[in-house]
């Protein structure tokens, strides 16, 4: 049976949609909330430090019965050269979260852990972001330094047909992160490379999905945000868009990215993508990166999705606008699985 599974997936498959980003403006970050009978909604950090250190944090909601169950959570997770070295969460009721309608700004119980602001100097987005685990925390500035976008990534299928995916924003592709972290009560100065998105929106539907791939690559004065959603085994959908420096973004042609898994291994009874490459050519663009998993992080979400964080290490070049840059680096990636 796994072994059928690989075969799918090492397959070309059939385009489910196409990615359409467009520009972003701050409220794009602000709580978006829904209509919907139930929705899961999130805030997601993560960056790169210097000395071989990593963190992500994300905030979650989950609400089912028009809000009769709404729970939030606070994750955080510091690593070290790959391997994890700390991991928790905190849950909120909905009488401990208040998150604005108008600008990206959460506030838990009494502490504010996200702030988003846009620097009236330079038209930057700066976020202050903060998650305090006594022994362990993290407050962190990301001050981007690309320009963000937003889109639809699926169209999952319901009952009554086709209900339209909530919304995904990239709000920092890239951004110099600066701040401070604790580890075990040692409190240290840290600066690196962050991103930053947000999801809203998120039904039910999407969990008859198969899941998705995605990950992102640093390079000098390039930032490739690169995916591929399996609505089905056999139908998927690859997206990526570069990113410049202090400059837009360019949004790829579905039909000429191509995102190869050559092999497999196996976790937590999950067969995982080992070796990737993602290769694509079009107008003024030449990419060709061999993405190598290196350590794997897993975490059950929600109780039924299978989320494995990926290190990975990237290796090969971007042409673009007649400029080439090359990279060899260790990124973060992950694998959802629903099921």
């Amino acid at each position: 049976m796994k072994n059928m599974e690989n075969k799918n997936l090492l397959n070309d498959t059939k385009i489910g949609f196409k990615y359409n980003a467009k520009d972003i403006i701050l409220k794009d970050d602000a709580f978006q909330d829904s209509k919907s009978l139930m929705f899961t909604e999130w805030w997601y950090f993560d960056t790169t430090i210097k000395n071989g250190y990593a963190a992500q944090m994300n905030v979650r909601i989950a609400s089912a019965f028009k809000k009769s169950i709404f729970i939030v959570y606070l994750r955080l997770e510091l690593f070290k050269d790959g391997v994890r070295i700390f991991r928790n969460k905190k849950r909120y009721s909905l009488k401990d979260f208040y998150a604005s309608k108008e600008r990206p700004y959460v506030k838990l119980g009494k502490k504010e852990v996200i702030k988003g602001t846009i620097d009236k100097k330079t038209g930057n987005l700066i976020f202050d972001i903060s998650a305090d685990f006594n022994d362990h925390s993290i407050d962190l500035r990301f001050r981007g330094i690309t320009k963000g976008f937003k889109g639809k990534s699926g169209i999952p299928k319901g009952k009554k047909g086709k209900t339209k995916e909530g919304g995904w924003a990239v709000i920092l592709p890239k951004a110099e992160v600066n701040g401070k972290m604790k580890i075990k009560n040692k409190e240290i100065k840290v600066s690196g490379i962050g991103y930053h998105d947000h999801n809203w929106d998120v039904k039910i539907p999407i969990v008859i999905n198969y899941g998705w791939l995605w990950g992102k690559i640093y390079l000098k004065n390039i930032t490739v945000i690169w995916a591929k959603v399996f609505e089905t085994k056999k139908i998927a959908s690859p997206l990526c868009i570069i990113c410049k420096d202090k400059n837009g973004y360019r949004n790829l042609k579905a039909e000429n990215i191509k995102l190869t898994i050559k092999d497999f291994i196996e976790k937590e009874g999950k067969m995982i993508p080992k070796n990737l490459n993602l290769k694509l050519k079009e107008e003024e663009i030449l990419l060709n990166i061999d993405i190598k998993v290196t350590n794997i992080d897993y975490e059950k979400v929600f109780g039924f999705s299978n989320y494995f964080r990926l290190h990975t290490k990237c290796k090969g070049f971007v042409n673009f606008e007649n400029s080439k840059e090359k990279i060899d680096d260790t990124f973060i990636s992950e694998f959802l699985r629903f099921g």
